[in-house]
């Protein structure tokens, strides 16, 4: 039934574009995969195309030469404040590229559609069963404000190793070098002036240039942890003591105040006494 109604979808929106479209009428909306636009074999995605504007519906485009188009009421997400469509894909084959972009619209002007959000590329990881180590250069605990440097190394001759970091867009991409000494295949990720954002779980995959959509098993994660500097350390440690100094001015101030009331209401009561006294002679 899922099928025949995105079939139904796919053919209405087919027949749509052979009218002409008017594209970037209005802003642009997001795209992006759930769970990951990573996947591995047999897995299956839903593509959220997401928008602040109220758009009625969400068009969204398979590019490349098979296209393929959906089209989806929005729905307001009260927990973003926005408008949304998810759209299921189900199982996809990685026989082929699966580029999407999403578009928005109004049911009052069909053919005026918002400009396309950026482009998503799906890829496929597990591949290829060769699966590359990942280890972090000197260490993978860094001080806030050094340099990091993670190397990915495999023995399969992938000819580029791709970095990413869970919950992140994919960092960077490098070509492999091979290494005579140890007959192995390594790229370096030089990461300078590392920041708290650093801190998180990196792999690394390795692919071919022929198929970039094709990945490797990832790497085993490795945990990077960032720690404070010693700058930053002395910067607390002198707050804390300018903090502490203060306070116990204060106290000070308000036990002088104190002994000082305290000598006053003292030397009044004494001198009330000695007047009443002479009074009474």
């Amino acid at each position: 039934m899922t099928f025949f109604f995105t079939t139904l979808l796919c053919l209405e929106l087919t027949v749509g574009l052979r009218n002409a479209v008017l594209a970037g009428a209005y802003s642009k909306p997001r795209l992006s995969a759930q769970p990951s636009p990573v996947l591995a074999p047999g897995g299956n995605v839903t593509l959220q195309c997401v928008s602040k504007q109220q758009y009625d519906r969400f068009v969204l485009i398979k590019e490349g030469p098979q296209k393929l188009s959906w089209i989806m009421d929005s729905q307001y997400n009260q927990s973003s404040g926005q408008f949304e469509a998810l759209f299921s894909l189900g199982f996809l084959t990685p026989n082929q590229l699966w580029t999407f972009r999403c578009y928005g619209n109004y049911r009052n002007k069909p053919q005026v559609w918002s400009e396309p959000s950026e482009p998503l590329e799906l890829l496929f990881s597990g591949i290829y069963h060769n699966k590359p180590s990942l280890t972090a250069l000197p260490s993978p605990v860094v001080t806030s404000g050094g340099n990091m440097t993670l190397k990915c190394v495999s023995w399969e001759g992938y000819d580029k190793f791709i970095l990413t970091k869970e919950g992140q867009k994919f960092l960077s991409s490098m070509n492999s070098q091979y290494i005579h000494h140890i007959m192995q295949y390594q790229a370096f990720f030089s990461i300078d002036h590392v920041t708290p954002h650093h801190t998180g779980t990196f792999r690394c995959y390795g692919y071919y240039k022929n198929t970039p959509h094709l990945w490797s098993v990832p790497s085993d994660p490795l945990e990077i942890h960032v720690s404070a500097s010693e700058t930053q350390d002395q910067t607390v440690e002198n707050l804390i003591r300018m903090g502490m100094a203060g306070l116990i001015l204060i106290v000070l101030g308000i036990l002088m105040c104190e002994a000082w009331n305290s000598q006053r209401r003292s030397h009044n009561a004494s001198g009330a006494y000695s007047e009443e006294a002479d009074a009474q002679l």
